[in-house]
């Protein structure tokens, strides 16, 4: 409706290729799925560590700043995706 992209445009493309090897080409759909599995790959590390040695490690994604330098990447890749400038004009979908 508004002709503007928003930052989970392209995500389920980028999750498909994801899920058939195509880590490249998940990336051009959407930038945002590369930060997605960053911190999945993190978490479900610090799963197993708990699992299998028994350790509890502090979890630095659980903190109020983390969550505040993440919403404050996803709101600038929203704006740059929607820009027509070179560079940011490949963000979009």
């Amino acid at each position: 409706m508004t002709n503007f992209y928003c930052p989970g445009c392209g995500s389920q493309r980028a999750i498909h290729n994801v899920l058939h090897g195509q880590i490249f080409e998940a990336l051009r759909h959407n930038l945002l799925v590369g930060l997605l599995f960053i911190v999945l790959m993190y978490e479900g590390a610090l799963f197993i560590v708990k699992r299998v040695f028994n350790k509890l490690y502090k979890n630095p994604f659980h903190s109020s700043l983390t969550i505040k330098i993440i919403l404050a990447v996803v709101i600038i890749f929203w704006i740059l995706r929607n820009t027509t400038i070179y560079p940011f004009s490949e963000l979009a979908p």
